[in-house]
């Protein structure tokens, strides 16, 4: 039987007659080292294992299809905030800003929250709060390009943009509202006309958009719950906020779910990347912390 040994650089899995050196994937590594030096504190051994499934997973390992979604996110410089606590009870802004594709070199920044908005389920956010994610829609591929969150909040409610941005007077707005309250999964990609949206029971879990150069998908869980052709008519050039909307430099329509996930520039994914992305997402909210901080199914550690 193996238990584990925790340290600051390394640990071990011991086992009767040795113990056998436990090898982090270097990028989990750097993210590890940058989200220490961020938050002045050394992460737990229950959180650097999460972190580095992360990273593995999104390089093939541990899913379905073995896809390479590490190559995807680094191809384009995509933004993928996993939002790591300070412990399993405990959290704050400092922790939750690292981007995890420049291996938490990259930060967003938190406006408005107090210390209770942070918690080690996610962050709930609130009028006038907001994440800058720090990049714009128009840094990515307008023909190829995926935005998600993670929610934990089961909520219908009109205005409530779980991320939006947009310029004043075009048609480029990027926006989520994953339940409203006539129950629909409302989005807009690249236009400002609402795209005729699934109607879904529960807001919480993994929600993405995504459109290639003749479609838009609304996707949950991995799953593809509708595809509409519709014209791209551009894309802002306003940062993309979670937990509200960018309209044109104004915070307005706050989503008020508890977030535990943010992404934004993937590449479209294929309905196999899709499956793989939703696995990768999963399986660290049900191993960031002890017991888990997922919406439903757990997927155990690599």
């Amino acid at each position: 039987m193996a238990f584990i040994l925790g340290g600051n650089t390394s640990i071990y899995l011991a086992s009767v007659g040795g113990s056998i050196p436990f090898v982090f994937d270097s990028d989990a590594l750097q993210f590890i080292n940058e989200w220490e030096t961020n938050t002045t504190v050394t992460m737990p051994t229950t959180q650097r294992l999460a972190v580095n499934d992360f990273y593995r997973g999104l390089k093939g390992e541990g899913t379905p299809n073995g896809s390479d979604l590490w190559t995807l996110a680094t191809s384009v410089n995509a933004r993928i905030f996993p939002l790591i606590p300070l412990t399993d009870s405990t959290a704050n802004g400092l922790a939750y800003s690292l981007d995890a594709v420049s291996n938490g070199v990259i930060k967003g920044t938190y406006t408005n929250f107090v210390s209770a908005d942070f918690t080690q389920n996610g962050v709930i956010g609130g009028p006038s709060k907001f994440f800058n994610s720090g990049v714009a829609p128009n840094v990515y591929n307008i023909n190829s390009m995926a935005l998600s969150v993670y929610s934990r909040t089961n909520l219908a409610a009109n205005a409530n943009f779980d991320f939006a941005a947009s310029d004043a007077g075009t048609s480029n707005a990027y926006l989520l509202n994953s339940m409203n309250a006539a129950n629909e999964f409302n989005f807009i990609i690249s236009n400002t006309t609402p795209l005729t949206p699934p109607i879904i029971s529960d807001s919480s879990g993994f929600n993405l958009i995504q459109n290639n150069n003749t479609s838009k998908s609304a996707v949950k869980n991995g799953v593809t719950l509708s595809t509409v052709v519709q014209p791209l008519t551009g894309q802002t050039t306003r940062n993309l906020y979670f937990h509200s909307w960018n309209n044109d430099g104004t915070t307005t329509n706050p989503s008020v779910r508890q977030l535990c996930f943010y992404e934004i520039g993937m590449p479209f994914l294929s309905v196999n990347e899709l499956l793989d992305f939703y696995t990768v997402v999963q399986r660290l909210q049900s191993n960031v912390i002890t017991g888990g901080r997922q919406i439903g199914t757990v997927i155990p550690p690599i």
